[in-house]
């Protein structure tokens, strides 16, 4: 495993405490993060993506044509969004925009051009590249993403319509955002983009390079900061965790301190009223900040002279 992979926030100090009880944490990606560089061009607006309808297609497929994908509905998604969106109503951000079931579509998610905050809550992938896979594999749909080289082409965010195929003839997008897709997106001025998905922060390890995967599309698309998971997550969980990070930002918090205090929150919760309770870092610690963890400005901050 790298260390880009570990879950800092539930590694166990001395004191046989989670190291979040005792430190906020955030991962940098280079020495750019930690220069607090003003920001020239800032977004506008909240994009919220949740709930995606797998089963859409662009036209009616012919009798006897599988499903291309088994992707299931998550049932808190929907519910993650509709809160996150009352919640940042008010908020300084701008006006928030909800794609739901059938327009969260990879299609809109492309039209998308430099809000301040981008939300996508769906399922997330990364495959991991099998030894045995043959150039003859890359033919096949089904084996294409296992058997690629480039690990971009092996993370995705899943979004409506990827459980179909799309017959011959017809344009339309396939419903997999690679992460190769989404190093194309307009995001020039996004302050942050949060990827309420399994395994969005994985990708293949890269010396000099950091991790290649979803993530660092994200920045090399323009975000200034990324929260993704490391592993699979509980749906319900998330949307609560969701909930309280943006309940902290909305009240003007840091990126990292209002997702240290959502994940805090989280394990105490879980620990009970009398603190004795288990609390397994797979309901809270799977997600973690990369890149700037300051405030997101509410004003477009000044150029540098």
């Amino acid at each position: 495993m790298s260390i880009n992979h570990v879950p800092f926030a539930a590694l166990v100090d001395g004191n046989g405490k989670y190291l979040i009880e005792s430190q906020k944490i955030r991962l940098v990606t280079g020495g750019r993060d930690l220069l607090h560089l003003p920001n020239s061009h800032a977004g506008t607006g909240v994009a919220i993506f949740a709930d995606p309808d797998y089963e859409l297609s662009a036209t009616k497929a012919p009798a006897g044509v599988p499903l291309r994908g088994g992707w299931k509905k998550l049932e808190h998604t929907r519910t993650e969004a509709n809160g996150i969106a009352a919640i940042l109503k008010v908020s300084p951000f701008g006006e928030v925009k909800l794609s739901l079931g059938a327009d969260a579509t990879e299609a809109n998610v492309k039209k998308v051009h430099s809000p301040r905050i981008l939300h996508l809550a769906t399922h997330g992938t990364f495959v991991q590249r099998s030894s045995n896979s043959s150039e003859a594999d890359l033919l096949a749909p089904s084996t294409r993403q296992m058997a690629a080289v480039n690990p971009l082409l092996r993370s995705a965010i899943i979004l409506a319509g990827a459980n179909t195929i799309v017959p011959p003839g017809i344009k339309a997008e396939d419903g997999i955002l690679t992460a190769d897709e989404a190093a194309f997106l307009d995001l020039a001025g996004t302050d942050l983009v949060v990827l309420s998905a399994c395994e969005s922060g994985l990708g293949d390890p890269s010396s000099g390079e950091g991790v290649l995967g979803l993530r660092r599309a994200f920045f090399h698309a323009g975000v200034r900061s990324v929260v993704a998971s490391l592993f699979a997550i509980p749906d319900k969980e998330t949307s609560e965790l969701m909930s309280a990070f943006y309940r902290g930002i909305a009240a003007g918090k840091g990126k990292a301190s209002a997702l240290h205090e959502a994940q805090l929150g989280a394990l105490n919760a879980r620990r009970g009223k009398d603190g004795k309770l288990p609390a397994h870092p797979l309901f809270w610690a799977g997600f973690a900040l990369v890149g700037e963890g300051d405030e997101i400005p509410s004003a477009l901050s000044p150029p540098p002279r």
